[in-house]
């Protein structure tokens, strides 16, 4: 089966693979063309993160099915800086009480995270080369 890989931001290289491919084998190969190790990988389709244990026909690939290749390293966080929240937190305690300000930070978090979730991939490419003044594709 031929699918189309596409890096965050970057290339897009046609895969050969078995279409009873596991997640893993879809991994090595990837690894051999973006020369990007396994266990650095993320593969999202369809806005799934794909499990190495599944397949391809478990997640319904079908010919040139588009899967989405994100680069992740040791120490790499979904979440914020750790500084961050602390340091909303002090800003926030020079106005607010202790428990009022846990109260903010939690519904903060909340509503970023589903905020977040709310965007696509293609929301999420457009707002990072805006941001870092990118071009787009």
């Amino acid at each position: 089966m031929l699918i189309q890989v596409k890096e965050f931001h970057g290339n897009e290289k046609p895969l050969q693979v078995p279409s009873d491919a596991s997640i893993l084998r879809l991994k090595e190969e990837i690894s051999k063309v973006f020369q990007l190790p396994v266990h650095n990988q993320r593969l999202m389709y369809k806005g799934k993160t794909l499990a190495n244990d599944k397949t391809l026909l478990d997640y319904n690939f079908e010919e040139g099915s588009k899967v989405n290749l994100f680069k992740v390293f040791e120490g790499a966080s979904e979440n914020q800086p750790p500084g961050f929240w602390s340091d909303l937190s002090t800003f926030l305690r020079g106005y607010y009480d202790g428990e009022d300000v846990n109260k903010i930070i939690e519904h903060m978090k909340k509503d970023m995270s589903a905020n977040v979730d709310s965007l696509n991939l293609e929301d999420i490419e457009k707002i990072a080369c805006e941001k870092l003044s990118l071009p787009k594709d």
